[in-house]
């Protein structure tokens, strides 16, 4: 009696289940759109005594204006004298939210806590010149090979969301304090010149800033690129072409391999 051909063994697959480490690192570098955009979001920020002074002046400065918009005019005396009271109270205000970023500014904190409108929290912390948020997803490999990646779709969100928001505060903000036409239909030039006294300080102030924070962020993130750039054991040389600055960045040698060698994927048979 002939022997029947042995079933040939295949070995189940290898699966591993790797958290990959997510960096969300679009710019943000000024703290006042940042808390105005977190507020609009419905999110709570931690008690920093900084926050919400600007969260607060930001506020004032926005009230005072649309106050200003609402109630100016110039048919009588009396008309006159509460839009001079009104402008007061813009440049008031305006000085407020001014000493409030120079305060937070001085003060940058490392890490900002937040919970979002759905009861998540999230850190922001900075890091080259900006805010990030650091979020976890899970890759999964089959015999070395990657397969799937389970996403953080909550996470993803709330980072989108976040510069979206973000990007709208700077721009309305910019917009408001640089047009005081809006604000005066009906007044007398005069009247015009003052409020735009009272709003111009802030407004040269924060470009100022602005230019600082854009140059900070791009030395840090150019010093960070250098660094992770040796930790790999590469090379890294810097370019500049008009307004880019290009890295490249070269191999140099056994470092890299022996990295390479160590983070290699385990393949098991079950």
């Amino acid at each position: 009696m002939s022997r029947g051909k042995e079933e040939e063994y295949v070995p189940e697959p290898f699966i591993e289940y790797t958290s990959k480490s997510k960096v969300a690192s679009w710019p943000i570098t000024s703290l006042r759109p940042l808390v105005s955009a977190l507020n609009n979001m419905g999110c709570t920020v931690s008690e920093n005594e900084q926050l919400l002074e600007i969260g607060m002046a930001d506020a004032r400065l926005k009230l005072a204006l649309d106050k200003l918009k609402e109630e100016s005019g110039h048919g009588d005396t009396q008309q006159t004298k509460d839009t001079i009271s009104l402008i007061k109270e813009v440049e008031i205000a305006a000085g407020d939210l001014r000493i409030a970023q120079k305060s937070g500014d001085a003060a940058r904190p490392e890490k900002i806590q937040v919970v979002s409108s759905t009861g998540r929290e999230f850190e922001l912390s900075l890091t080259a010149g900006s805010y990030v948020v650091r979020y976890s997803e899970t890759e999964v490999f089959e015999d070395g090979r990657l397969i799937d990646v389970v996403e953080d779709s909550e996470a993803r969100s709330f980072v989108n969301e976040l510069t979206h928001s973000y990007c709208i505060a700077d721009k309305e903000h910019k917009d408001m304090i640089s047009n005081e036409d809006f604000a005066l239909d009906e007044v007398t030039e005069d009247l015009r010149l003052q409020l735009r006294k009272a709003t111009t300080n802030l407004e040269q102030w924060e470009k100022v800033q602005e230019v600082t924070r854009i140059r900070t962020l791009i030395r840090e993130r150019k010093e960070f690129l250098r660094a992770e750039a040796k930790k790999l054991g590469h090379t890294a040389e810097e370019y500049e072409f008009d307004d880019e600055i290009c890295f490249v960045i070269t191999d140099s040698g056994p470092k890299l391999q022996g990295i390479r060698e160590r983070e290699k994927p385990r393949v098991g048979r079950g």
